[in-house]
């Protein structure tokens, strides 16, 4: 083990703390001499003077500042956790206790759940193919689900896993294959295609 030069710690913690003295008075000097101390009137917009605002964006026609969460300027995704299944647990769930329909492009599970609107889950292994069309699966069914997701009953989790036929199938064969198992599923519990 090698011995720790304890004079070369200390001189490193003091020019460390010296360099950081320097930088934060720096700073402070800073914003006092380049900021204003009382901030600007409240009908004047300081990026644009209304001479050359342009007329799209004038006064009248800004947008009313957000609410809420967004007012702190943090985004919420509120919107896709409740249309996602994310931990394995939920997924575990509704293999074991849902319906199942098979089909040639992918399997579909289905399960009721106690949220007012559907979930969905994907499970797209390796065996589909490389990163690049596991990804435009994922993207394409994702799309069918958001397109479908208003008529669909509200209250249900979907995984839909991906069989390797889907990579090489088109939009349109992912979207009649999705309708296909929503019918299948629909009309009376387990169906099995094949």
């Amino acid at each position: 083990m090698r011995p720790v030069n304890l004079v070369g710690l200390v001189c490193w913690f003091r020019y460390t703390r010296l360099a950081l003295i320097i930088v934060v008075t720096s700073l402070r000097e800073f914003y006092e001499a380049y900021l204003p101390a009382e901030p600007s009137q409240a009908g004047q917009d300081p990026r644009f003077p209304e001479a050359h605002e342009h007329h799209r964006w004038s006064q009248d026609h800004r947008l009313a500042p957000a609410s809420g969460a967004q007012a702190a300027g943090r985004l919420t995704l509120s919107r896709r956790r409740s249309i996602s299944l994310t931990v394995s647990p939920e997924f575990e769930r509704v293999y074991r206790k849902g319906s199942v329909y098979r089909g040639r492009l992918f399997s579909v599970h289905l399960l009721p759940n106690t949220l007012c609107s559907p979930r969905l889950g994907l499970s797209v292994s390796r065996k589909v193919g490389g990163a690049v069309n596991r990804n435009k699966v994922r993207r394409r069914l994702k799309e069918i689900f958001r397109c479908s997701a208003d008529g669909l009953p509200g209250g249900l989790d979907l995984v839909i896993s991906a069989r390797p036929a889907a990579a090489d199938a088109s939009f349109e064969e992912l979207r009649d294959e999705f309708a296909r198992s929503l019918q299948r599923l629909n009309k009376g519990g387990d169906a099995g295609g094949s």
